[in-house]
């Protein structure tokens, strides 16, 4: 009777070595509480205070601010283009007006070409 008692006191102990770390080896996903976007991932358990914890499968590998948590789901993330970045676009759709414009003279197109390929 004492051989039954060791073994499951060497079962209990072999269980609680395997499987119990098991579950501390989780992987999250944390995300912005505002925007959703996918801050960073990893087997820990807090990243900044106020971010969203997601338990994710340990192959989730998801790139960084590409993601966003939707509630139910990770989905594209294209952050909002900076003001720098928005005067750009808005200057190269202005380009592209006169570009288009038959009566711009070529020598002109060929300057505001040049200066659309220093703007990408």
């Amino acid at each position: 009777m004492a051989g039954n008692g060791r073994i499951l006191v060497l079962a209990c102990a072999l269980w609680l070595a395997l499987v119990a770390p098991a579950g501390a080896s989780q992987k999250y996903a944390f995300a912005d509480p505002v925007t959703g976007e996918l801050m960073t991932h990893g087997y820990v358990e807090r990243n900044r205070p106020g971010d969203v914890r997601v338990a994710v499968a340990s192959g989730f590998n998801l790139e960084p601010h590409r993601w966003r948590w939707t509630g139910t789901q990770w989905a594209p993330f294209v952050p909002a283009p900076t003001p720098e970045e928005a005067r750009l676009m808005a200057l190269r759709t202005h380009v592209d007006a006169v570009l288009a414009d038959p009566v711009v003279p070529p020598k002109l197109k060929d300057v505001l070409n040049a200066i659309k390929d220093f703007l990408r």
